[in-house]
């Protein structure tokens, strides 16, 4: 019986495994450019577009990360580690960069906004009367 092939179940499960978290690291990456998340390569957040979101493609993001991480897979190492913390629930003292917001009407609002220091401030730049 020396021709026949014997297959090793321990080998064979491992083998499954590996399989199974290369798949999963594949999908992530798709994942991460599928649309729903914006911004620098390693920091990124979720983009805001109504496209996206009608198509349901932020609930099959998360549905396919919830997948890949019930069953042993990689996460999406590329969140902003900010909105990462936000997420699981840990206190996060950092404050966002500047160039963390891809949106540059976003961004110059808020710049706008955070230099502000009553609310008057504020009512004016909404154009409401104080």
């Amino acid at each position: 019986m020396m021709g026949c092939l014997q297959l090793n179940p321990y080998s064979f499960s491992h083998s499954l495994i590996a399989l199974a978290i290369f798949v999963f690291r594949l999908l992530m990456n798709d994942v991460q450019n599928c649309g729903v998340f914006e911004g620098h390569p390693i920091r990124k957040m979720f983009s805001c577009s109504l496209p996206q979101l009608t198509a349901d493609k932020y609930k099959m993001a998360g549905q396919l990360l919830q997948w890949s991480i019930q069953h042993g897979g990689p996460g999406i190492p590329v969140l902003l580690p900010d909105l990462y913390y936000h997420m699981v629930g840990v206190n996060c003292e950092h404050a966002l960069q500047d160039t963390d917001i891809t949106d540059v009407s976003v961004r110059d609002v808020i710049n706008k906004v955070s230099d502000f220091d009553t609310m008057y401030d504020l009512r004016v730049l909404a154009d409401c009367s104080p």
